[in-house]
């Protein structure tokens, strides 16, 4: 229900007198990663990609446009996910997180800002199942399929954590 009214109030400013022991639960709308310190994206980050980022990540959460969330676990970054606007609708990824549930707040977070009506994006690594059932439970189907390959032994990330790429061409 939670998720359904946060949805229907969009970029809206709400607020909520809660339980301090829920803290965790009411942040599952997301919060604004920009005021997260770069080393905690990084180490979320990190067991996902075959090597370091940060200028990438650094550029990326800050490109105009970009909606970019985070989740906090014991006051650390615990799941992140950017939204950017594309050729038609916006697409989500990087999504990051330790869990489906995580997964499933933070893109029920981001879906929420996309204008209402606009298509959303998600491209989804086929090895996680979690990160696939997640998208079909958003109605979402599959429109193409790439193949990742690699040259030499590849450096294998944690595809258990990734429930969204940030683009096929970087990753």
């Amino acid at each position: 229900m939670w998720q359904a009214g946060m949805a229907r109030l969009g970029a809206l400013a709400v607020g909520l007198d809660g339980v301090v022991a829920q803290q965790d639960n009411y942040r599952c709308g997301g919060l604004d990663l920009r005021g997260v310190p770069l080393q905690q994206l990084l180490d979320c980050d990190r067991p996902c990609f075959p090597s370091g980022r940060a200028d990438f990540l650094r550029a990326w959460v800050h490109q105009p446009g970009h909606h970019v969330l985070g989740l906090l676990h014991q006051g650390r970054l615990a799941a992140y996910g950017v939204m950017r606007p594309c050729l038609q609708g916006h697409k989500i990824g990087p999504l990051i997180a330790g869990s489906a549930a995580q997964a499933q707040a933070l893109l029920g977070a981001l879906m929420a800002r996309a204008p209402e009506g606009g298509a959303v994006f998600l491209d989804v690594p086929q090895p996680n199942a979690a990160a696939v059932a997640l998208a079909e439970g958003c109605g979402m189907a599959p429109m193409f399929e790439t193949a990742r390959m690699y040259k030499g032994a590849p450096l294998l990330p944690d595809m258990r954590r990734t429930f969204g790429i940030g683009t096929f061409e970087l990753g």
